[in-house]
């Protein structure tokens, strides 16, 4: 009996694409990420996944909060930098001052899962 091969729906990912990806997938929302790459959101988390890049960045992007506020910059400003709301800036800032409450937090998620 002959396999059947799947056909491809989309259009094959460039090495520039695929650069690209890498390095917005962790630090925006895959959809503008994928508005970004001009691709479904769909094919961004499917590529993503091949990759196996992950996420998580939530801690670096507390971070890297920490480090605009040490600069001199509002809560305001780092929103408008780091392409946030305000109020997830003050959760940045709290999680870079109490990195337990982040692993707490990541535990309760994956068991809500």
């Amino acid at each position: 009996m002959e396999k059947k091969c799947r056909k491809l729906r989309g259009r094959r990912w460039s090495a520039s694409e695929l650069k690209r990806l890498t390095r917005l997938y962790g630090r925006y929302p895959a959809s503008e990420t994928a508005q970004r790459l001009n691709r479904s959101r769909q094919s961004v988390y499917h590529k993503a996944s091949a990759l196996g890049l992950k996420k998580g960045g939530g801690f670096r992007r507390a971070e890297e909060a920490l480090a605009l506020r040490a600069k001199g910059l509002t809560c305001r400003e780092i929103a408008g930098r780091m392409r946030v709301k305000r109020q997830t800036v003050d959760f940045y800032l709290y999680l870079a001052r109490h990195p337990e409450q982040y692993e707490k937090q990541k535990k309760a998620m994956r068991k809500a899962d």
